[in-house]
């Protein structure tokens, strides 16, 4: 099912993004999460192929190109092989997602809005795992879904304006005020992690 539904492949993979630490699991670089990508990926050439769709491109996907390029040049002359490819790999499946995100969505705000309302789901279940965690004095700083409480910081303020933009544009008061709790617990989490750079960021 999820071969042919592009659209359900990519919500899978974008929400998968905040619970990393649970799918980071596998033989070598060959984990959960990365299998889900690959799954993506197949689904976009499925529907490449027998849809005839045209690859769409913009400014900021060639800059992307041009920056994963630029690493396959740093790879030669980097000190730590595993560490450049785990970083690399880190970089390729960013960059894919926003490739997916893009041949996914494709200008229409109804597909843009099924996502970012995965996203912001994804973001508070995640939030509210890291504060069970953070408050039941499991950890000193709000983790867990993701290990690194500035990464998870970091993904958890990324999501608080499609937080914002979901409450601001919620179609009745009840939807609105779900957005709004998920906004608060987001923006709870993500000062429970202490992570400087998220709040910098999110300032």
């Amino acid at each position: 099912i999820i071969l042919f539904r592009l659209d359900l492949t990519v919500a899978v993979l974008a929400a998968a993004f905040f619970f990393t630490a649970y799918l980071n699991h596998g033989s070598g670089i060959l984990t959960i999460d990365k299998g889900i990508g690959a799954l993506a990926v197949m689904a976009w050439g499925l529907e490449w192929a027998v849809n005839r769709r045209p690859v769409l491109a913009t400014r900021q996907l060639w800059l992307i190109g041009a920056f994963l390029l630029w690493t396959c040049v740093s790879i030669t002359v980097a000190q730590n092989d595993k560490a450049a490819l785990v970083t690399s790999l880190r970089y390729l499946i960013f960059a894919t997602l926003y490739f997916l995100v893009l041949q996914t969505v494709r200008g229409e705000r109804r597909r843009a809005d099924v996502l970012v309302s995965v996203v912001v789901a994804a973001a508070a279940v995640a939030s509210i795992i890291g504060l069970a965690a953070f408050f039941g004095h499991h950890v000193a700083r709000a983790s867990g879904p993701i290990k690194d409480p500035n990464d998870f910081g970091f993904i958890l303020a990324s999501s608080v304006p499609l937080a914002i933009y979901q409450v601001r544009w919620g179609v009745t008061g009840r939807v609105k005020a779900i957005w709004g709790a998920a906004l608060v617990l987001i923006l709870t989490c993500t000062l429970a992690t202490f992570s400087r750079s998220a709040l910098t960021g999110l300032a």
